[in-house]
């Protein structure tokens, strides 16, 4: 049986640019993938070579540079610095850098985040439509399935469950 999923998300504007956010307190750091940031105009970007390890220990993120820009969030904006990577699951995830500046609290029970800035606060509901939102998989090891033939086997993900 498939349960729902624990993740939450959030959705933000960047430029006009619809933005589904995970928020994700096990990273450190926020990132945003490479095809929605070559659809931005006008932002800073420091290109940078860094290689992150995720949680798991085995998943490495490749990162490009940083960009900074305005997140659109409800009625406030929050200026973040974020990585920029091709290999991430998601358009956006917001680590603990952004929400730990901006206070960010998740409440799971009335699924709702609130976001603080200096001059006011935001409460916005989470982004439920998880079906719409698609995580690559990789098996662990190259394998065949010849036709008619089903097999289990261990996948890895980019992102903790």
């Amino acid at each position: 049986m498939i349960k729902p999923s624990s993740l939450s998300f959030i959705s933000a504007f960047v430029h006009n640019i619809h933005l589904p956010c995970l928020l994700d307190t096990g990273a450190t750091h926020s990132f945003i993938h490479t095809s929605i940031v070559r659809r931005l105009n006008d932002v800073s970007i420091t290109n940078i070579k860094q290689r992150f390890t995720l949680a798991d220990g085995n998943t490495n993120v490749n990162i490009t540079g940083i960009v900074h820009l305005n997140l659109c969030i409800g009625q406030i904006t929050t200026p973040i610095s974020a990585f920029i990577s091709k290999s991430l699951s998601h358009p956006c995830i917001l680590g603990q850098d952004w929400l730990n500046k901006y206070s960010v609290d998740i409440c799971q029970s009335t699924q709702q985040v609130i976001i603080h800035t200096a001059e006011s606060s935001a409460k916005i509901p989470m982004d439920h439509r998880i079906n719409q939102h698609h995580f690559p998989l990789k098996s662990t090891i190259a394998i065949i399935i010849p036709p008619q033939h089903e097999r289990i086997i261990e996948l890895q993900s980019p992102i903790s469950s």
